[in-house]
């Protein structure tokens, strides 16, 4: 097979080519961008980065047994199996951390799932509805007229629990879209199993009154509100009402 005298020519005049490809090497073997750091919160302890993964909790400082462990082992041949095991025990037991937007903080992904729960609350939407109309004395043809009709269905959200322990804020919808807020306070009834306006609100509401979109309607229990959200679509318009933001 002849050889191309175009590649031949350009290695000779450019010899910049033939390194190109050990440039791109040498920048792989650089080393890994995994890193290792200490954090005081979610919980004390060792947290590892691993690219395309995100953050783990990979050693907690109240461990006594792996300190324990790491400080009475010596780094020798003799010892190569107990560090392997070591470390492979870390891996297992390593937790994943996310970042959460409404916190403003990372939370553990383990803690995350005990704070989620899914309820759901009346929402209202519009509806169009035609109705045709018939004159005989004119004999015109049948015209329509367009009209909108509210009804009210169940639609369930998932609510995150915040720091306090006792209020709730719906974050994803049904299909775990993110709702950004801001949010209505909400707390959990444990008798009956659902979501209740908090108490604190009920003097937002007599201030605002009918908001644009949003209508509070009071049963006269008090705190136990009864709360419809109007929207061209069932949503949660609720969270984007401009009373007092979680945030």
């Amino acid at each position: 097979m002849a050889p191309n005298l175009f590649i031949l020519a350009r290695n000779i005049f450019h010899p910049k080519y033939l390194l190109r490809h050990g440039r791109k090497d040498r920048i792989k073997i650089k080393g890994s961008i995994s890193r290792e750091e200490h954090w005081d919160a979610p919980v004390p302890g060792t947290y590892k980065y691993t690219p395309g993964q995100g953050w783990f909790l990979i050693r907690r400082d109240d461990d006594t047994e792996q300190a324990s462990v790491g400080s009475h082992t010596q780094i020798d041949s003799s010892c190569s199996d107990i560090s392997s095991t070591l470390g492979s025990t870390q891996q297992s037991l390593a937790e994943p951390v996310v970042y959460n937007s409404i916190l403003h903080r990372y939370i553990l992904v383990s803690d995350l799932k005990r704070r989620v729960r899914r309820c759901e609350i009346p929402v209202a939407c519009n509806i169009a509805a035609s109705t045709s109309s018939n004159s005989e004395k004119t004999k015109q043809k049948p015209t329509a007229a367009t009209t909108t009709a509210t009804t009210t269905r169940m639609q369930a959200f998932w609510f995150l629990r915040l720091d306090d322990g006792k209020t709730w804020v719906a974050a994803w919808d049904d299909n775990d879209n993110f709702l950004p807020g801001p949010y209505l306070k909400w707390r959990y009834d444990k008798k009956k199993k659902e979501m209740k306006l908090r108490a604190d609100h009920v003097g937002h509401l007599t201030e605002l009154g009918k908001l644009d979109g949003v209508s509070f309607v009071d049963k006269g229990k008090g705190p136990n509100i009864h709360v419809e959200v109007f929207a061209a679509t069932p949503s949660i318009a609720a969270a984007a009402a401009p009373i007092e933001a979680v945030l």
